[in-house]
């Protein structure tokens, strides 16, 4: 089994795929303070009204901190935790040996909103596989528990019907 059937439904799609279909839906939940930080061209491409229905964020006081999580030019933001929180994990965490439920805080998420289990075996693999990139972190932990939120929802198995039974 590869690491991304390890994570959530086992539907895994490309990142690149899903954004296509998911980006709307996620204006309807980012806030205004997010949507002026993002490019123009993006911020565009939703109408003004999906901004202004949503909350501001409060100001950041946390303290800057080096992250040990650096890919390709981005770097996982301090007290971000969101890829911890909105995905499902199906394979077993130390402390949760059913995995998680989507929009569950992972019990190895510690207050400083770092893994606790980060660099170890017993880190489950979709999480080990799982990299920081532009495409699903955004510009604010606001904006990537959105996307992930939405991205979770999309990537859920279609359940089909049952029959009555006769």
């Amino acid at each position: 089994m590869n690491a991304m059937a390890q994570c959530g439904s086992g539907n895994a799609s490309p990142v690149s795929e899903i954004r296509k279909n998911v980006v709307s839906d996620v204006f309807q939940s980012v806030p205004q303070s997010v949507s002026e930080s993002m490019p123009r061209s993006v911020s565009e491409s939703a109408p003004r009204s999906v901004f202004q229905s949503a909350p501001k964020s409060a100001p950041s006081s946390a303290v800057e901190r080096e992250s040990p999580f650096h890919v390709a030019g981005h770097a996982c933001r301090p007290d971000c935790g969101a890829c911890c929180i909105a995905p499902s994990i199906s394979s077993p965490i130390p402390g949760m040996p059913h995995g998680k439920p989507a929009g569950v805080r992972c019990v190895q998420l510690g207050d400083d909103l770092r893994c606790a289990i980060f660099g170890q075996p017993q880190r489950p693999a979709c999480c080990s596989g799982l990299q920081p990139q532009m495409e699903m972190c955004g510009t604010s932990r606001g904006e990537a528990l959105a996307w992930l939120t939405q991205l979770e929802a999309q990537t859920q198995p279609q359940v089909q019907p049952q029959a009555a039974p006769r």
